[in-house]
């Protein structure tokens, strides 16, 4: 009877031989979740920099910095909780697609999306958003009072320049 009896670690009894496949498909959603954020990350950087005129000309207004870094951390904010609420709703069907189409894995069942991790995708969401929004806000910064007519030609100079 002793000769029946198997001594297995835990995690050689939940993952079983799928262990290798998780940690690819972990790999992978890393990359994913890396590509995307950088993306994201450059598309507000482009949008700041294609933003700079109007944040000059609302500067020479007399709009506040903060006003202006307040409107931007905003943008931000609501950008990244759509993003994240896309976010949250897809993981939702994925962890239900994995657990009625991937039937070796043991634990297959227990794989849910509760409380917990929406709550932390909420705590990395809002800290990534305020930075997201603070940077490009911060990068413009220096603008100067002549700012508006340095940034390039307004459309009567670009008729003049296209009839010359």
């Amino acid at each position: 009877m002793a000769e029946d009896v198997v001594s297995r670690s835990l995690n050689q009894d939940l993952a079983g031989d799928v262990k290798k496949p998780l940690t690819l498909m972990l790999s992978a959603a890393g990359c994913m979740l890396l590509i995307g954020c950088l993306n994201v990350a450059n598309l507000l950087v482009a949008r700041g920099a294609a933003r700079q005129k109007e944040v000059a000309i609302r500067s020479a207004l007399g709009a506040q910095r903060a006003t202006l870094i307040r409107e931007r951390i905003s943008e931000s904010v609501l950008i990244c909780a759509a993003g994240g609420m896309g976010g949250i709703l897809l993981s939702l069907g994925a962890t239900e697609w994995l657990g009625k189409t991937w039937k070796d894995l043991p634990t297959a069942q227990s794989i849910r999306v509760d409380g917990a991790v929406i709550a932390f995708a909420c705590a990395l969401m809002f800290p990534a958003a305020v930075i997201a929004g603070l940077l490009p806000a911060l990068s413009n910064r220096q603008v100067d009072a002549e700012g508006p007519a340095n940034l390039g030609p307004n459309r009567l100079e670009q008729r003049v320049a296209h009839r010359a």
